[in-house]
């Protein structure tokens, strides 16, 4: 649904999206490029981790995959100022994410907004507010709407549902 709305979506800019399984360096578990075409709209091009032949190493549960492409999808809305076009600002972009403190740039906070965006998506902040008052736990809301327990456990988060309260989408 995600994919058909960035493509849907007349204000985005997206004309094509592409989709790519690659070995990515740790800590990278997807990955968004676009690409400029003049003229004939821009190309979504999304990478998402595939270990090694034979390694379980960083393998992704279906869950998380998902997660994953939907959260470099949301990159289709990302404002303009946010965007990467050379090597080094991209140098600076992995370092900022990798960074536990800020401050941040605007493309590093672009990649915790689609991360929200992500969550939201997947299962909106009112009802897992709503399951946790009622004394559920992550493990329970997972089970319920079919989630990978990290996955769910993620999106449960105290401070990843404050910041979606707080309207940092």
């Amino acid at each position: 649904e995600i994919w058909q709305a960035a493509l849907d979506c007349q204000t985005n800019g997206i004309s094509r999206i592409l989709y790519n399984e690659a070995r990515l360096p740790s800590p990278l578990l997807g990955s968004f490029f676009r690409l400029r075409q003049a003229g004939q709209g821009d190309i979504a091009d999304i990478y998402v981790h595939k270990p090694f032949p034979g390694s379980n190493k960083r393998r992704l549960d279906p869950h998380w995959k998902e997660f994953v492409i939907i959260k470099e999808l949301m990159h289709c809305w990302s404002p303009e100022k946010t965007y990467v076009g050379t090597p080094a600002a991209a140098a600076d972009l992995l370092s900022d994410l990798n960074t536990p403190t800020g401050p941040f740039s605007m493309v590093a906070k672009s990649d915790h907004v689609a991360l929200l965006a992500a969550a939201e998506v997947i299962l909106p902040g009112a009802q897992v507010r709503r399951a946790l008052h009622q004394g559920k736990d992550s493990t329970q809301i997972g089970a319920e709407h079919g989630l990978h327990p990290a996955v769910a456990a993620y999106i449960c988060r105290h401070d990843i549902i404050e910041e979606r309260i707080k309207g940092s989408l």
